[in-house]
């Protein structure tokens, strides 16, 4: 690990600690290893950009924003704070905002983006499926005040993020209808996304008894 990685991680890791289990260290964590794995079938990614950028792009959370998009733009805000703190190129630091300000949404919009946007978006996106996606998912619902499953509320997936009206609303609504974009990507959210509909399913059977 390079100094300025191990100065990034001291920085922000008192913070990302907080917003464990959701948005913390761990998730960062495991969304840089997925990126190094997606990034394996293409040529010069930028890997500096995705390991900075896997340790920030939910930072803003830490403001206690709730809007999904917003979140995003407080990121790159303290990407702006550590800019003098950490020994990268500005041509880095442009990347990594790029990636940030694309990474929420279930589609990468836009058209001839660096690939790098498309491998941390289906890194942070595989981290919303399957078990630990699950578990990520119940663990935001409490600490927002909301229910894992709410049968009141009519599921919507024109919505962002389904609605948000509860955890089981955001797989089905959201999680599950998310495009990914890189090789492994694909693979990987096919078995995880088939996992996420069994859960679900089994969920609701015990649900409703």
């Amino acid at each position: 690990m390079k100094t300025w990685q191990k100065a990034v991680i001291k920085i922000l890791s008192p913070h990302l600690e907080k917003q464990e289990p959701v948005h913390g260290t761990a998730h960062a964590a495991r969304v840089f290893k997925y990126c190094c794995l997606l990034a394996k079938d293409y040529r010069d990614v930028d890997i500096d950009a995705l390991f900075l950028a896997s340790y920030l792009h939910d930072f803003g959370y830490f403001t206690k924003v709730e809007n999904h998009m917003k979140h995003a733009k407080f990121s790159v805000k303290f990407l702006n704070l550590l800019i003098n703190k950490i020994k990268i190129s500005p041509k880095k630091i442009a990347l990594v905002r790029q990636i940030i300000l694309n990474h929420p949404g279930k589609t990468v919009s836009g058209s001839n983006l660096p690939i790098e946007i498309y491998i941390f978006h289906d890194a942070d996106k595989i981290e919303g499926l399957g078990a630990i996606g699950a578990m990520r998912l119940a663990g935001y619902a409490g600490q927002v005040g909301r229910k894992i499953w709410d049968p009141t509320k009519k599921r919507n997936s024109n919505l962002p993020y389904g609605g948000n009206f509860s955890a089981v609303h955001t797989i089905l609504d959201y999680q599950i209808k998310v495009k990914f974009y890189t090789k492994i990507g694909k693979k990987m959210a096919k078995e995880r996304k088939n996992f996420s509909k069994l859960f679900v399913n089994k969920l609701l059977r015990e649900w409703n008894l």
